[in-house]
């Protein structure tokens, strides 16, 4: 799925940048949503980030990076 084609805007934003930062052409709906719950148990602000904090945007992408990280792990050792 494109992310312009996802229902909300924290999906669409997390889509883009799974593709954009971390190569994921079609990242799973299930990984988009265990980083965004994940932002928000953190500390994230989705209010914060669409009015352009630096530090909340800095936030999505470490938790996005983790679970990407993550995710390369548990598959390599599939």
């Amino acid at each position: 799925m494109l992310p312009r084609e996802r229902k909300t805007a924290d999906h669409r934003v997390l889509g883009r940048i799974l593709e954009l930062s971390f190569g994921q052409k079609k990242p799973s709906d299930e990984m988009i949503d265990f980083i965004s719950e994940l932002y928000l148990r953190v500390g994230g602000s989705w209010v914060g980030f669409f009015k352009g904090n630096p530090d909340q945007v800095r936030l999505l992408k470490q938790c996005a990076m983790m679970v990407v990280k993550k995710d390369k792990e548990r598959r390599k050792h599939e």
